[in-house]
């Protein structure tokens, strides 16, 4: 046989690679390479260089899921913080011991916690009120600030008995 049918195919493959993913990346950044077979160590010096590195390595590890839950706990602490100082940038008119009453806050409570409190109560008792004035001040009339609080509360109409 003449020319390159005469001699048979011969493949060599390299190491094989594979893709490293996204989470093991993050969770193993500095991932060590096998050794290769002809490297050769002292087995003492070898095996306490591998303590140190895992050691290094949990303490690494450590800092970062620490540092990653403080970051997280400090970021719903700062939205809760802004979130409270924004419902109290706010008013509604309702109503406290039958009586019409200007609140600060939202009327919402969040678990235990009630995102409101008295800020000014009224003379006007509900019962002298019309029924449709008296649904809207039972049911937390809301207002974007203090001025239109007061300013409701002077358009009520009192009727007297």
């Amino acid at each position: 046989m003449v020319g390159s049918a005469a001699e048979p195919l011969t493949y060599e493959s390299g190491p094989v690679l594979r893709k490293t993913g996204l989470p093991a990346l993050l969770f193993h950044p500095l991932r060590a390479l096998p050794p290769a077979d002809e490297h050769f160590e002292p087995e003492e010096e070898f095996l306490e260089e591998l303590i140190r590195e895992d050691r290094r390595r949990i303490i690494r590890r450590r800092l970062v899921w620490l540092l990653s839950v403080f970051l997280v706990i400090g970021a719903l602490v700062v939205a809760a913080v802004v979130a409270y100082q924004w419902t109290q940038t706010r008013y509604f008119v309702g109503v406290d011991n039958a009586v019409v009453t200007i609140y600060q806050g939202v009327p919402e409570d969040v678990w235990v916690f009630s995102l409101s409190s008295v800020y000014e109560k009224t003379d006007i008792a509900v019962d002298q009120l019309p029924p449709y004035q008296q649904d809207k001040v039972t049911q937390s009339y809301s207002v974007e600030s203090l001025e239109e609080a007061r300013e409701f509360i002077d358009r009520l109409v009192v009727v007297t008995p």
